[in-house]
């Protein structure tokens, strides 16, 4: 997929759905545009799969960023 590369999401739970559009940017993208803008990275934790055998895409990453 290329950077700035639209999608469909749809996020449900047993009671109701939302769709919106995202937007694809890769890893490296996303943190030099952060630099860019004055971010420093503090830290990035890759976050567990859901349990079972039902894997639900790539893995959630959680980024912490300060304003340098």
């Amino acid at each position: 997929m290329q950077n700035g590369a639209s999608f469909g999401v749809e996020i449900f739970d047993r009671d109701k759905a939302i769709q919106f559009v995202d937007y694809h940017w890769n890893l490296s993208t996303m943190l030099k545009q952060s630099r860019e803008v004055g971010f420093r990275m503090l830290a990035l934790a890759e976050l567990p799969d859901a349990p079972g055998d039902n894997p639900r895409g790539a893995p959630g990453l959680c980024f912490e960023f300060d304003k340098a």
